[in-house]
């Protein structure tokens, strides 16, 4: 295990951070921190396979009693019998016939969407990046559903608040990126704004053209900024035209004053 990275969610956001990890293609385990929670999401090439939490409605065998499958007395019991500790109650409750490994492994992939929704909206904390953390064998579940995850984390974000201090001005621009990157996912709200971006376009200009809220389209163009596909300019500013000035050596021409009415020259 090698530390990599570490920072606050406050400056980057979880979602960005996923972003990376996964256009970086790295295998790491990010781990999120809160007073109140942690979350560790484990990365293999660039793709989420695995997510645990601290936070008791995340933990699989919180989930597993309030499906009703499953009592919670059950679980410790077969724990017991097996020997095994927290990370291994899927074989345990396996060993015991208690589950099988088709419905374990639809278990185990729902709560770990789960977790990497519920962490992937965090707008507080810190995190750090280990690279070369190898999740169990029995982990890989999320890696399908990465892209739609991310774009709708991305969406969890817009709330009024936030979209107002992100397009504070309505005169900044957006520019497409010139490295093509996939639009997968995305919403016609988010397409048709893609569409409209030629980078002299202002925001107060995309608004008014998509036809679209104000703040669908704000949300639209957050998404499209989190992901790449579009960058964020600030207002450019246009020069103002030069008055022509008399060449040298010209002599100004002079204009006769017209007399008032009813005077005598």
């Amino acid at each position: 295990m090698r530390y990599a990275i570490e920072g606050r969610i406050d400056n980057v956001g979880a979602a960005d951070i996923f972003l990376f990890l996964s256009q970086t293609q790295r295998t790491s385990v990010v781990a999120f921190e809160r007073p109140e929670q942690e979350t560790r999401v484990y990365f293999v090439e660039g793709m989420p396979v695995w997510c645990v939490s601290s936070k008791v409605q995340l933990q699989i065998e919180s989930r597993l009693a309030m499906g009703g499958a499953i009592k919670l007395r059950d679980i410790e019991t077969a724990m017991s019998r097996q020997n095994a500790g927290a990370a291994r109650i899927p074989q345990a409750l396996i060993a015991e016939q208690m589950a099988t490994e088709t419905s374990m492994q639809q278990d185990l992939r729902s709560l770990a969407v789960d977790c990497l929704r519920d962490v992937a909206t965090w707008t507080s904390g810190t995190f750090m990046v280990y690279d070369g953390v190898v999740p169990p064998p029995w982990a890989h579940t999320i890696a399908p559903d990465f892209p739609t995850l991310l774009v709708e984390a991305l969406r969890g974000q817009c709330q009024k608040e936030t979209l107002q201090k992100e397009f504070i001005s309505r005169k900044g621009v957006l520019r497409a990126r010139a490295v093509s990157r996939t639009s997968t996912g995305l919403n016609d709200a988010e397409r048709s704004i893609l569409a409209l971006v030629d980078g002299q376009r202002t925001i107060e200009d995309l608004v008014k053209r998509s036809g679209l809220e104000e703040q669908q389209a704000l949300a639209a163009m957050h998404v499209l900024c989190a992901l790449h596909l579009t960058d964020l300019l600030p207002p450019q500013r246009t020069a103002k035209p030069e008055t022509a000035r008399p060449g040298p050596g010209t002599n100004p021409v002079a204009v006769p004053a017209v007399p008032p009415e009813g005077a005598t020259s």
